[in-house]
């Protein structure tokens, strides 16, 4: 859609179409990640809230340290990838 998008724009030349097209696939790609990380994230907090939600049992402090620490590093770079780092 980006690419479409940059088609029907106008352009001095087709090196600054090729620029705008090769910047919006970047951008497109980094989007995809980001939404992919945060799906990651939900599940690992949707199993976390199974763990929670079953009958008897109670997620060890271990287990949640883990979860919560991989949610953090994920954030962290999703911003990091978003900054262009």
């Amino acid at each position: 859609m980006v690419t479409a998008a940059l088609l029907l724009g106008e352009f001095k030349s087709e090196e600054e179409l090729r620029a705008a097209v090769q910047i919006g696939g970047l951008l497109w790609q980094s989007r995809t990640q980001a939404v992919m990380q945060v799906r990651r994230v939900g599940r690992q907090l949707e199993r976390l809230k199974e763990e929670v939600d079953a009958e008897g049992v109670r997620p060890s402090p271990a287990r949640l340290d883990e979860v919560l620490a991989e949610v953090a590093a994920t954030l962290k770079q999703l911003g990091a990838t978003w900054r262009g780092r």
